[in-house]
């Protein structure tokens, strides 16, 4: 029975990351390993000492996604920095210090944060990524290792994607549009959504 309830499990990731669509093939493409630039130590952000350890964590990501992976269901170390990262009250600061340093992975890792916290900045910040091919490993939810190479400007941006108000829930948008499969990207709000999660517990003083 494990080993079936296992099996099950890894066949539903093939629909969680893209929100419902199961992952296209990509012609193979050679990958470059993620590398992180040399970088200040985050010091002089003016965070917690787990936020800077999750900025650096963050910078080094060699994936993008992961948000309820494993038997578990839990966040990959990325994803989990990210919302360590969204408790800190200069977190606009710490994200933009990632999509300086970090790898590719991890500055599409920031950008979903910088949503969250930060649209004005965001909506800066994206612009140079749009319509990049270089390819991401997109991990899936429920299985690991596993992933796709896919080209960070899909991430960042597609025609089919979730468009969520200021406002507006990944549910909020379902309701409004009934039969509708959900597709996600960064700009629309979808991985941001899921990335956050839900709210996190009271940290002890």
């Amino acid at each position: 029975m494990r080993a079936l309830a296992l099996l099950l499990l890894c066949t539903a990731c093939r629909t969680s990351t893209r929100g419902g669509d199961a992952a296209s093939p990509i012609a193979p493409t050679a990958m470059t390993v993620p590398t992180a630039t040399a970088h200040p130590p985050p010091t002089s952000l003016g965070l917690s000492e787990r936020g800077e350890r999750a900025v650096e964590t963050i910078i080094g990501a060699r994936g993008y996604g992961g948000t309820a992976v494993g038997v578990a269901g839990t966040p990959t170390p990325v994803v989990a920095a990210l919302r360590e990262l969204l408790r800190e009250p200069r977190a606009t600061l710490a994200f933009e210090f990632a999509i300086d340093h970090g790898t590719l992975p991890g500055k599409l890792t920031a950008l979903t944060g910088l949503w969250t916290v930060d649209r004005a900045r965001f909506d800066i910040r994206v612009v140079p990524f749009k319509g990049s091919r270089e390819l991401v490993n997109l991990l899936y939810d429920g299985c690991v290792p596993g992933g796709d190479p896919t080209p960070a400007g899909d991430l960042i941006e597609r025609t089919d994607a979730v468009r969520l108000g200021p406002t507006e829930s990944l549910y909020d948008w379902s309701v409004k549009n009934p039969g509708h499969s959900m597709t996600f990207d960064i700009v629309g709000g979808g991985y941001p959504a899921t990335f956050k999660g839900p709210p996190p517990p009271a940290q002890p003083k």
